[in-house]
C-alpha cells in the first residue's frame, strides 16, 4: 500500500521501538525524493537497524539536512547494535561531504 501526503510539514519523526530492520533503503529513498523535507528531529532508537539500513537512510538524511531547508536538531540511533563502526564513519562523512553518495 502507498500513502501520499501533500502540503504536510513534519518537524519530528519518532520511530523509536518500531522494527525497521530492512526498511532503511525505502525510507531513505522516500525522503530523498521529497521536494522540501523539513524534519529537524528523528528518533530511530531501538529500531533493529543494521548497517545496510543506515546506509540506505543516508541519501534521505543528506537531502533533509544538507540540501533541504530544515535545521538538524537531533537524530537518535541508540539501541541499534547491528550497525557496525565502519557504517558510522560513512554516516559522518556524508554530512561533511554529501557528494560522496
Amino acid at each position: 500500500s502507498r500513502l501520499i501526503l501533500y502540503n504536510v510539514t513534519l518537524r519530528e519523526v519518532d520511530f523509536s521501538f518500531t522494527n525497521l530492520k530492512g526498511l532503511g533503503d525505502a525510507i531513505g529513498k522516500s525522503w530523498a525524493m521529497n521536494a522540501q523535507p523539513l524534519i529537524s528531529r528523528i528518533d530511530f532508537s531501538n529500531c533493529n537497524l543494521t548497517g545496510r539500513d543506515l546506509r540506505g537512510l543516508l541519501p534521505g538524511l543528506a537531502r533533509i539536512w544538507c540540501g533541504g531547508t530544515a535545521l538538524a536538531e537531533s537524530i537518535v540511533f541508540a539501541g541499534n547494535p547491528e550497525i557496525p563502526t565502519a557504517t558510522w564513519d560513512l554516516f559522518f562523512q556524508t554530512f561533511v561531504r554529501p557528494s560522496i553518495l
